[in-house]
């Protein structure tokens, strides 16, 4: 009797390991594929469109979820298989799970909300280490649903070395930055900058997860031939639209010398010793009807102390010391609304699109126990709006408004208004026209303050900081040209011809051939790299002045540098 017993302990033991594999097959013969979006597990992660996740019914869970993390080249195509793209491959440690994991915005047994996966898809493709991502529902379990999470990294040790000519004038930087370090998702960087205003080194490190927690966490120090500067930050984000809570802290300090231009010329230099310190807590209503409100409540302080500065022989008039602090109260209201694009502002990669209404305003007020000048009061007002119509316009705008009001001597102070309205037109899958109108008004700016116009600042065949006003209008149209070209599997490329016109000017300015407007026409070259981060692309750019405008104007000028956009 005791042999029976054992025996059949044994059997009872040994059952659910034999039985398994059959449960197992039996359970995954009753899933059912979305064939749609099989090539995701085997192809690349462009093989199906971007935001494809579908609605399913209400009830569904999320089952597994899977990440396929693709390194910078498919070897499995000949064009990728060589020797130096396998080593890239090798060296390059791919991004973590966990550092994919901490964007989700679902989690396994959760609810399914189709909106939640586009909104994790779109927070992949904003990190910089990632060439493109997708995720999607790959097959259905009974009421259940597995996803897949697919990324492309990008190489992410780089050199950021940038000659940066615009106006006639030159500025060199050299560093290197990892913006995936280890496969952390954390960036570290160190450069050299020789710039037109100052020379010096920098370093920065920023970490979105620090610790593991959903704080991120943001450092930088500079040292520079005309003072130095510190960061930090850390702030817990709204990363989802549907996030109910952030909150942070920012500090930061820096000493610099200021110039101040006239028609392109350093008329005058300003020391500035500056300080700077925000404490905040916000609280939102998530997405209800896909709408989104947030308050914000917080604390401010601001600190700026001038100085005489020597350097180049020349010195401005000295402002006077501003001190202050100040409670705010913040509100914003959002449309959760967004559309993926190619081709847009970039070549060949995937462009997320705002097309929700999204407005705020700030109200901030500073006693006179906590201001140097007497009683201030601040007011931020913002807006933004989008829409497409049909397939091929895209129109976007905005307007903000910033400044203080001093009580004790009622005057405005550093009052800056400004708009923006800018339209894309997709005349077939290689050519693009952009055009966009943008101006900017200001009333009592502080010394250290102006509002230039010149090279570096969108009127390309002129030196930089040419005009200087109180006020500004610009004008761009381009016609855009995206090569579907693929030199080396490295290289994304394209064109644009242009025409840049603008003013900077006082109210009181004759609109003579000197103060008037400034206009220009031009080609230019875009390049970047599929293989590197995806956060800058090179402009080469040849323009020509159709007004003089003045000396220091040459016949033609060449300028290279790196921008955020096409």
């Amino acid at each position: 009797m005791t042999l029976r017993r054992w025996a059949f302990r044994a059997a009872l033991a040994v059952a659910p390991l034999a039985l398994a594999p059959l449960a197992q097959a039996q359970a995954q013969a009753s899933c059912t594929p979305f064939e749609a979006f099989q090539p995701i597990l085997s192809e690349d992660v462009r093989s199906i469109p971007g935001g494809a996740a579908p609605a399913l019914p209400e009830g569904t869970r999320i089952g597994e979820v899977t990440f396929r993390r693709l390194p910078i080249f498919d070897e499995t195509l000949p064009e990728e298989n060589t020797p130096v793209y396998r080593l890239a491959n090798r060296l390059h440690p791919l991004t973590r799970p966990q550092a994919l994991r901490e964007l989700l915005t679902f989690e396994e047994e959760g609810p399914y909300i189709a909106e939640r996966l586009r909104e994790a898809e779109r927070l992949l493709r904003t990190r910089s280490w990632a060439y493109d991502a997708r995720v999607v529902p790959t097959q259905r379990c009974g009421d259940r649903v597995d996803v897949a999470v697919v990324t492309r990294d990008v190489w992410s040790l780089v050199p950021t070395g940038d000659v940066n000519r615009t106006g006639g004038e030159s500025s060199l930087s050299l560093g290197l930055k990892d913006v995936n370090l280890l496969g952390r998702g954390e960036t570290l960087g160190l450069y050299y900058e020789n710039g037109v205003d100052r020379s010096g080194v920098a370093a920065f490190y920023n970490d979105p997860f620090f610790r593991g927690t959903p704080w991120t966490l943001a450092l930088s120090v500079a040292d520079n031939d005309d003072g130095d500067g510190q960061g930090l930050a850390l702030v817990l984000p709204y990363r989802s639209f549907d996030d109910r809570r952030s909150a942070g802290v920012r500090l930061s300090q820096s000493t610099r010398v200021q110039p101040l231009f006239d028609r392109g010329d350093r008329i005058a230099n300003l020391g500035w010793r500056q300080q700077a310190g925000e404490l905040f807590t916000s609280r939102s209503t998530g997405v209800q009807d896909g709408q989104v409100s947030r308050w914000t409540v917080g604390a401010a302080f601001e600190s700026h102390d001038f100085f005489p500065a020597f350097l180049g022989g020349v010195q401005g008039p000295v402002p006077e010391t501003r001190r202050f602090a100040y409670p705010f109260l913040r509100f914003e209201s959002l449309e959760d609304d967004w559309d993926a694009s190619v081709n847009l502002n970039f070549v060949a990669l995937t462009e997320d699109v705002y097309l929700g209404r999204r407005w705020g305003v700030t109200l901030g007020l500073a006693p006179s126990a906590l201001a140097r000048d007497g009683d201030r009061a601040r007011l931020v007002l913002d807006m933004q709006d989008a829409a497409r119509f049909g397939d091929r316009w895209l129109v976007r705008g905005g307007l903000n408004f910033e400044g203080w009001w001093r009580f004790a001597d009622e005057e405005a102070e550093n009052w800056v208004a400004s708009g923006q309205l800018e339209a894309f037109y997709r005349q077939s899958a290689a050519f693009a026209f952009y055009g966009s109108v943008d101006g900017l008004w200001t009333r009592g700016l502080t010394g250290e303050r102006q509002v230039l116009l010149g090279g570096n600042s969108g009127l390309r065949a002129y030196p930089q900081r040419y005009q200087a006003g109180d006020r500004r209008l610009r004008l761009r149209l381009e016609e855009r040209w995206f090569s579907s070209a693929h030199p080396f599997e490295l290289f994304r490329y394209g064109a644009a011809v242009f025409f840049d016109a603008g003013r900077a000017w006082f109210a009181q300015d004759p609109n003579s051939d000197t103060e008037g407007t400034l206009a220009n026409v031009g080609v230019g070259l875009r390049l970047t790299s599929d293989r590197a981060p995806t956060d800058s692309i090179l402009h080469l750019d040849f323009a020509v002045p159709l007004r003089r405008g003045g000396e220091n104007v040459d016949d033609w000028l060449v300028s290279v540098t790196l921008r955020e956009s096409f």
